[in-house]
């Protein structure tokens, strides 16, 4: 849930020129970009709050839990570059790439 959370909330941040155009409500132009700055790094500590808890109460596994990691960090990457991923939607194929993550360690892991 907070990685797709994390996936949506940067996504409307590199939709917010789109939304202004078209006048569709999003939650960027409801609080604000910084808002939704701090928001998005609020539910990456949450995330990484998660992870930890889950690494002191099931010590097997940890890769899985890397790997949930892993993809917050990647999420907050893109979002720390957005001059960069915004060409050619980037953002749109990193981001939803970084949901295939889990299945390449199931494959490969």
């Amino acid at each position: 849930f907070l990685l797709a959370f994390m996936n949506l909330i940067i996504f409307s941040l590199f939709d917010k020129d789109i939304d202004d155009l078209e006048g569709h409500p999003s939650l960027v132009r409801i609080i604000g970009v910084n808002k939704v700055v701090v928001l998005t790094y609020y539910v990456f500590a949450l995330l990484s709050a998660c992870v930890f808890f889950s690494f002191l109460f099931i010590k097997t596994h940890w890769q899985v839990q890397i790997t949930l990691l892993l993809m917050g960090l990647i999420l907050l990457f893109i979002m720390t570059r957005v001059n960069v991923f915004k060409q050619h939607d980037r953002f749109r194929i990193i981001g939803d790439s970084v949901f295939l993550l889990p299945g390449i360690y199931l494959l490969f892991g």
